[in-house]
C-alpha cells in the first residue's frame, strides 16, 4: 500500500523508518543534533552511538553520523572520540566544509588542552598523539612533549623532540 508509506517529493516512496535502517539512522542523527543544540551532549552521544550500532548492523557508513559523533564527543570533553570520529568523517567525505570546520575546531580544542597541561601531566603524551594522528602536531606540541619527556626523566627523548622543534 503506497499510501501508507512516507513520500519523498515528486511521488518517490520510501519504506517507513521501522523498516528501513537508513531512515532510522537519519532520524537518530537529527535527534542527536537537536540534543547537541540544547546542550544535552551525553544524551546526544547515547542516541548517536545507538545509531552507529544500527548502521554497523545494516553495513551502512555515514559521514554525517561520524561527524555528529565527533561533535558530540568534542562537546562532552572526549577528545579521543572526537578525533577518531572527525577523522572517520573526513575519510568518508573529505570535501565537506562542515566536517572540515569541525576538524579545525577539534584540532584547536586538543591543541589548547595540550598547551594548558603541566609538562609533568600524564595526559601530555595522549594529547600529543591525538594532534599527530590529525597531522597537526606543530612546534609548540613537540616542545610541550619535549618538556614532558624531560620532566619524566627521559632526557634522550626530550633532546630529540627539542631538535625537531629547532628544525621546524
Amino acid at each position: 500500500m503506497l499510501q501508507d508509506r512516507p513520500q519523498v517529493g515528486h511521488g518517490v516512496h520510501v519504506a517507513a523508518a521501522d523498516q528501513n535502517p537508513s531512515l532510522e539512522i537519519a532520524r537518530d542523527i537529527e535527534r542527536g543534533w537537536d540534543l547537541i543544540k540544547h546542550g544535552l551532549h551525553d544524551e546526544a552521544w547515547g542516541v548517536l552511538t545507538r545509531a552507529e550500532q544500527t548502521a554497523q548492523a545494516a553495513r551502512l557508513s555515514s559521514p554525517t553520523l561520524a561527524w555528529a559523533l565527533a561533535v558530540a564527543a568534542d562537546c562532552r570533553g572526549d577528545p579521543s572520540n572526537a578525533v577518531a570520529y572527525v577523522m572517520a568523517a573526513l575519510e568518508r567525505d573529505p570535501c565537506s566544509p562542515s566536517i572540515i570546520g569541525s576538524f579545525r575546531i577539534i584540532t584547536g580544542h586538543v591543541r589548547a588542552d595540550l598547551q594548558r597541561m603541566d609538562p609533568r601531566s600524564p595526559n601530555v603524551p595522549s594529547a600529543f598523539r591525538l594532534l599527530a594522528q590529525m597531522g597537526e602536531a606543530d612546534a609548540s606540541a613537540f616542545f610541550k612533549y619535549s618538556l614532558h619527556s624531560e620532566a619524566s626523566g627521559n632526557e634522550v627523548a626530550a633532546l630529540t623532540l627539542a631538535q625537531v622543534v629547532m628544525a621546524a
